[in-house]
């Protein structure tokens, strides 16, 4: 059974409905905010990123890395997917050598976000921003 539909004068048939409804949801998916903490683990001594659903989640999880001394939470951002990634490379001299975190996010703003919060809490980190797609 086809059943037709008309929009915008065109006829169209049952699956293109299907078709343009999928995509329009996919749309609003890709556009969904997340909540990131930033934060550095004390036992690997490396920096590293969490994305969450929302902003309740993410706080807990940063509490609960401070009261378990896991780790520091750097900095909480808000993003939304906007089909790019970006990933901020992190190196850290230390006594035994040198240690590079990768973290990666979903905007240029959101990268330079990440640097300018990690030169606050340590500037001796050298940071570099690239463009993944």
């Amino acid at each position: 059974m086809l059943i037709t539909y008309v929009k915008m004068g065109y006829l169209l048939a049952k699956w293109d409905i299907l078709y343009y409804l999928c995509n329009v949801i996919k749309k609003r998916k890709v556009m969904e905010t997340k909540t990131i903490i930033i934060a550095r683990s004390y036992s690997q001594e490396l920096f590293y990123s969490t994305k969450f659903k929302n902003e309740k989640e993410a706080i807990n999880h940063g509490e609960r890395i401070v009261h378990q001394n896991k780790g520091c939470v750097i900095t909480y951002l808000k993003e939304k997917r906007t089909g790019h990634r970006w990933e901020i490379d992190v190196v850290e001299h230390i006594k035994s050598g040198i240690n590079i975190s990768i973290l990666t996010v979903n905007s240029k703003k959101s990268a330079k976000l990440v640097v300018e919060n990690l030169k606050e809490y340590d500037d001796t980190l050298r940071t570099s921003i690239l463009k993944i797609y």
